[in-house]
């Protein structure tokens, strides 16, 4: 089986989801990733073919007006087309998978992809962000339409939201649950903190992380218990990091307050058998981005830690409120800190380890792809 994947990066370590399907696949087929930049500990991949999406000045100008004014969404470029199609007629996939809609579209405006079974899979921004745009709706209608294309979504949320904005109720979306490694997320003995207690949120800094609602209920929480020692822990980096420094210490709580910058996923299982909480109060962005399911949750599930979150996008299919933790409205502060105590009395929990073993784990998720993948085929 030959397959190529395309999405504008590889690498980041925003998509570790993508990476553990191509170190899987890799193993069991012939796979190319086809993307516009990688990251720098990928440039000498082989598996990765980096093709530039350069173009004139003018013509991106162009394509940038009709799609501000929302009247065009369409990434046709002469040169890329000219030398992406070389690549996919010489490599011949059997299949081509395209992670996030919004960038497939760039490949499949530059190649004849009604040669190909093509799936595109939808995994936050491009089922809650872009889909404001009409000109992208209407291109995303007419591609899922085909018979040829594959919606995959990583949650039941996105398949009720992209069916009803795009008046298609009947897409055949296949849900494709996220896995993680459950060996490298094995709670083993954790570690006693003493005193103190110890909330964590592993994540970038963007603004769909809920970082300022956090931090607010993390002094409330602080200044209603002074008899008890509290830290909250945050990872990633970024132009937001200063902003949540400053309002932790507009708040007085600098000093329970932890930036650890950005961290591996083993540095990520490391943080998590030392804290007692996992929070995570995602949003919806003001661009209207939206989160999929975000895998530190499922990591941290699997790690047993009870979890505090928002009733947001998928993340009600995982986590169920009163079982694996809480769930909170979007940015209500007061009720994050009351459950954010609340979990506190949860101490660890086996049955969300035992969730994520059942519906989250890695191998399950590479088994469903690799049915998809058949399905399609004998399909075609």
């Amino acid at each position: 089986m030959k397959i190529l994947y395309f999405s504008r990066h590889y690498g980041a370590v925003t998509t570790t989801f993508i990476r553990n399907e191509v170190d899987f696949f890799r193993t069991e087929a012939n796979c190319r990733y086809l993307c516009n930049e990688v990251a720098s500990e990928y440039e000498t991949d082989p598996l990765v073919q980096v093709l530039p999406f350069k173009e004139a000045s003018i013509l991106r100008k162009i394509r940038w007006v009709l799609w501000k004014k929302d009247l065009a969404c369409w990434f046709y470029n002469p040169a890329y087309a000219a030398r992406a199609r070389q690549l996919v007629s010489t490599f011949q996939p059997d299949i081509i998978h395209c992670h996030f809609g919004y960038e497939a579209l760039q490949l499949l405006d530059n190649i004849p992809f009604g040669n190909y079974p093509v799936i595109i899979h939808f995994h936050g921004y491009d089922a809650t962000e872009m889909t404001r745009k009409k000109s992208y709706n209407r291109r995303l209608r007419k591609i899922l339409t085909a018979p040829n294309v594959y919606p995959v979504s990583c949650n039941n949320f996105f398949v009720q939201l992209l069916s009803t904005k795009l008046a298609l109720p009947d897409l055949g979306f296949e849900v494709l649950r996220y896995g993680i490694d459950l060996n490298k997320f094995n709670p083993g003995a954790s570690r006693s903190n003493g005193h103190e207690k110890i909330f964590l949120q592993v994540s970038s800094l963007a603004e769909k992380k809920g970082h300022e609602f956090t931090i607010s209920a993390f002094a409330k929480l602080v200044n209603a218990n002074l008899e008890q020692e509290y830290r909250l822990i945050l990872t990633g980096d970024g132009k937001r990091k200063q902003v949540l420094q400053d309002l932790a210490k507009s708040l007085g709580i600098e000093s329970a307050v932890t930036f650890t910058g950005m961290v591996t996923p083993s540095e990520a299982a490391a943080l998590m058998k030392t804290a007692d909480v996992f929070v995570h109060h995602s949003i919806q962005s003001s661009n209207g981005d939206m989160e999929g399911i975000p895998n530190a949750i499922i990591e941290a599930m699997a790690m047993e830690l009870p979890v505090v979150s928002t009733w947001h996008s998928g993340i009600p299919e995982l986590v169920e409120n009163g079982l694996n933790g809480y769930l909170v409205k979007e940015k209500d502060v007061e009720d994050y800190a009351v459950r954010m105590k609340q979990a506190l009395e949860l101490g660890r929990l086996t049955v969300n380890r035992n969730k994520v073993e059942q519906y989250y784990d890695r191998e399950k998720h590479n088994a469903q792809l690799m049915n998809l993948y058949n399905k399609i085929l004998v399909a075609e």
